[in-house]
């Protein structure tokens, strides 16, 4: 099942990870899931800070155009949400992991 990672505010996650017919150990995959991971983490921290400043210049009374504030805070509350429903989604993972009997 091939899932769709076009999220704009988060950038392109498309990678090789997962595809059928190449041949990567699994440290490899592990990097690379974590260096993308990192990747969406740091551009998810860019948004938030870009929408806190466009907020602090709107309640400051400074010359920011409302729209682009307003986009960028609903962006930035977006892409939150949005790694929020993956780490709950890798929580919940791991804990079914942990239950199976072996």
């Amino acid at each position: 099942m091939k899932i769709d990672t076009s999220f704009p505010a988060l950038g392109d996650f498309s990678s090789p990870i997962g595809n059928a017919g190449q041949s990567s150990s699994v440290s490899e995959k592990g990097r690379e899931f974590s260096e993308m991971l990192q990747e969406g983490m740091d551009r998810l921290n860019s948004s938030i800070q870009r929408a806190d400043e466009l907020a602090a210049g709107l309640a400051a009374g400074e010359d920011v155009d409302v729209p682009d504030a307003m986009i960028a805070i609903t962006k930035a509350d977006i892409s939150f949400k949005m790694f929020l429903q993956i780490r709950n989604k890798a929580l919940s993972a791991y804990e079914e992991i942990m239950r199976l009997q072996f």
